[in-house]
This record gives structure tokens, C-alpha cells and sequence, in this order.
């Protein structure tokens, strides 16, 4: 019925099933074999019959859960039918930008990080994990603190090898590439995000990222995965955030 966003993945629908008004994602062509190979093991991450995520209960209503595949005849791609978002919940990334209308106040901030928090632990304790936490899959209601999780097709096994996406948010071990995705290094992302929440900042960027001249990916992994050091690290002060920089990590730090 309507384009609702697009991605690097592919496209996200409104659609009507049955008279139902339900949420499409539908994938991108593949452009080249490797992006083929990696759509097929999409497509098995959610079809298999033993683990696959169309078989698996979801372990909170607030995850938006893919339900049923839907196959593009002509067989280049495919999607899958979740439930619609509702249009109370915003984006994470409005809030750290403070977009976000209305703002929410610190006591619905604390609702929806406990609410994330506890949907994550139920996801964990099903022996499962998200893989890829990031300020783009969680949404919230500024005025009641509830929240829905999106983009679950990331959802894997628990302690399953993979990519890193959004290394801002990755655990060290998985950015140098020595351990898999697990609910530990979930737990490293869960960290991030809620000290984006909480102080609208990575709690990683301070003084040491105005040095670097070039961001580049080597780069980043460098920074947060070799040697990260928390801004606000009591007995490190090597990356303090620098005033007229980093403010609003200070401001709100003091909170």
C-alpha cells in the first residue's frame, strides 16, 4: 500500500493481508554472488524448520516478529509480513538528535530502558541473540516509555558467527575478530545503546577522536576495538569528552 523506509538491506511496506494491515520488509536484488550468498543464508535464518526464526515463539511481544515469507515468483528475491509499527513510536536516533516529539521525560526514559533491557534478557534466555543492536532497530513512545523492536531478522543462535554492521556498537572481540555473536556481546551493544539513551553520546568518543584525521574503517576498528577507553573512565582520563565538541555528553553525564 506505501513505501514506510528503505535501507542497505531493502525496503520496508505497508501492506494488507487478508484485511490485515501488516509491515513488509522485502530484500534488494543481490548485485553480485556475495550478496546472493549472504541472501540465501538470510532466507534460511528464517525458514529452517529446526531453529529458523519463523518457527521460534517470539520470547516478547515487543519484538516485532517476522511471521510468515513471502517469495517473488520470478525467485530473485524475497521478504517477510511482521506486524505494522504503530505511528506512537519514534526512532532512537530522533531522540539522540532530540527530534523526538514530545521529548520524553527522565522517568519515560527509564521506563523504556528497563523495557528494552527486559526484552533482551527474554531473547537471551530463549538461546537466542540479536547480533546487531543499534540505535536503528529499537523505537519508543515518548509519552509512555513502551517500546517495540524491529529489523529481528538479525536474530540468531546464540553464540553464531557473523558480520559486524555497526562497529560504533560491536563488542571488541567480534571488531578483531575473536569470538562469535552471543548474548555477552549483546550485553556490550545493550551497554551502548542505553548510554545513548541516557546521555545521547557513544561512550567511546572523547578527545582521542579529534586526533584521528581520517575515520576510515581501519580507523574505527582501531578505536573501538583495540584500545577503546570509556570517556568518563574514573582512572583513565586520556579521552575525556572536550568541551564545544562533546556537550551534551557532559551536560547530561552530570544528570
Amino acid at each position: 500500500e506505501r513505501l514506510i523506509a528503505a535501507g542497505g538491506q531493502g525496503e520496508v511496506y505497508q501492506v494488507n493481508v487478508e484485511g490485515k494491515c501488516c509491515a513488509m520488509k522485502w530484500y534488494h536484488i543481490p548485485a553480485n554472488p556475495e550478496q546472493g550468498e549472504r541472501a540465501l543464508k538470510q532466507k534460511e535464518a528464517l525458514e529452517n524448520p529446526s531453529m529458523g526464526l519463523l518457527n521460534i515463539t517470539p520470547p516478547d511481544s515487543n519484538f516485532l516478529w517476522p511471521q510468515a515469507l513471502v517469495l517473488d515468483p520470478k525467485k530473485f528475491t524475497f521478504g517477510y509480513i511482521m506486524d505494522l509499527l504503530e505511528p506512537r513510536f519514534q526512532g532512537l536516533e530522533k531522540l539522540v538528535l532530540g527530534k523526538i516529539k514530545p521529548s520524553p521525560s527522565f522517568h519515560t526514559l527509564c521506563l523504556a530502558a528497563i523495557r528494552l533491557s527486559d526484552a533482551f534478557r527474554k531473547l537471551h534466555l530463549a538461546g537466542l541473540c540479536y547480533k546487531d543492536i543499534n540505535l536503528g532497530g529499537p523505537f519508543i513512545d515518548p509519552k509512555t516509555g513502551d517500546v517495540r523492536i524491529c529489523d529481528n531478522d538479525n536474530v540468531r543462535i546464540d553464540n553464531a558467527p557473523g558480520n559486524i554492521i555497526f562497529v560504533f556498537f560491536a563488542a571488541p572481540e567480534l571488531i578483531l575478530n575473536q569470538g562469535n555473536c552471543s548474548s555477552k556481546t549483546d550485553l556490550h551493544s545493550l551497554a551502548v545503546l542505553l548510554f545513548y539513551i541516557f546521555v545521547r553520546h557513544h561512550p567511546l568518543d572523547g578527545k582521542r577522536e579529534l586526533r584521528i584525521n581520517v575515520f576510515n574503517d581501519n580507523a574505527q576498528r582501531a578505536f573501538y576495538g583495540k584500545d577503546p577507553i570509556f570517556i568518563f573512565d574514573p582512572n583513565n582520563d586520556k579521552n575525556r569528552p572536550v568541551i564545544g565538541f562533546h556537550d551534551q555528553a557532559i551536560r547530561n553525564w552530570k544528570i
